[in-house]
């Protein structure tokens, strides 16, 4: 990332060095630092910090078109770690996110212009090196390796390597239904309790994928399985998820995802999710 950027309350991105920019924010005093004085004003600053990004913002005094265009541009540049600076007064404090789903879950509050709608899921996309960087999705590690190295071919010993890994209670294995095109459960795990009840569990099986409660959320989930499906290819994801479990209760699941393709003997096919919970709230 060469330089910084200023973000402003219509989303649009400045160099934090831009003549235009300080002649539209009316700086003039050379003993402040732009950054500082436009954050004040209201645009979210992003620059280098070490192998990662700092994002700093004002509370109470940026627009959501602004965290929006900083949402995509942390996604774009996929950064290591992401420090969040937020001043409050006079005062600054920080915050360590690990993805841009984790930086809107700090941020979105902060904006001057709510309460407004959220979107009731964000799935952010990651790469292998958040096996390494994420204590979670470090925890899916040893169940990935075993995909990697069989090329997708499923072993005798997966479901005994879920327990050894203590990963079943959070593992989904659906494959394609022979009566329609959607994914049929064939385990879900017992520990999605923040979710559902751990007995309701066990009644998904050989029912569709998705078929719960929440059905437009298991409308996408079931989507989101089949695609990684028909691609054949490790999909990792961090979600941030309003999910309604019962009437009139929501729950705001903050989670990470890996999901793999595997191919049995026979040749047939079925698709393995592994969920980690980083966080479960009521939703507000």
């Amino acid at each position: 990332m060469l330089g910084g950027i200023l973000i402003d309350d219509r989303g649009r991105r400045w160099q934090d060095s831009s003549p235009e920019l300080v002649r539209r924010i009316g700086y003039h005093d050379p003993a402040i630092d732009i950054a500082g004085y436009a954050v004040r004003r209201g645009l979210i600053h992003i620059c280098a910090w070490g192998n990662g990004m700092r994002v700093s913002v004002s509370a109470g005094r940026f627009a959501l078109p602004a965290l929006a265009s900083a949402l995509r541009a942390v996604h774009e540049r996929a950064p290591g770690r992401i420090l969040l600076a937020v001043l409050s007064g006079e005062a600054w404090s920080y915050a360590i996110c690990a993805d841009a789903a984790e930086l809107a879950a700090h941020a979105e509050d902060l904006a001057a212009d709510k309460p407004f709608q959220r979107r009731p899921w964000l799935a952010i996309e990651k790469n292998a090196h958040a096996l390494k960087s994420s204590p979670t999705f470090g925890r899916t590690a040893p169940i990935i390796r075993l995909w990697q190295q069989s090329r997708g071919r499923s072993p005798e010993s997966l479901m005994s390597a879920l327990r050894a890994a203590k990963l079943l209670d959070r593992s989904v294995l659906a494959r394609p239904s022979r009566r329609s095109s959607r994914l049929v459960v064939d385990h879900f795990g017992s520990g999605f309790s923040g979710i559902m009840e751990p007995c309701k569990s066990l009644l998904l099986v050989g029912r569709d994928l998705g078929d719960d409660y929440d059905q437009s959320y298991g409308a996408w989930v079931a989507e989101t399985y089949a695609r990684a499906l028909s691609q054949r290819r490790l999909h990792l994801a961090s979600i941030d998820a309003t999910i309604k479990v019962s009437e009139g209760r929501s729950i705001r699941a903050r989670y990470d995802r890996a999901l793999m393709p595997w191919t049995e003997r026979s040749g047939e096919l079925f698709i393995l999710g592994i969920s980690i919970n980083r966080s479960l709230s009521a939703a507000s």
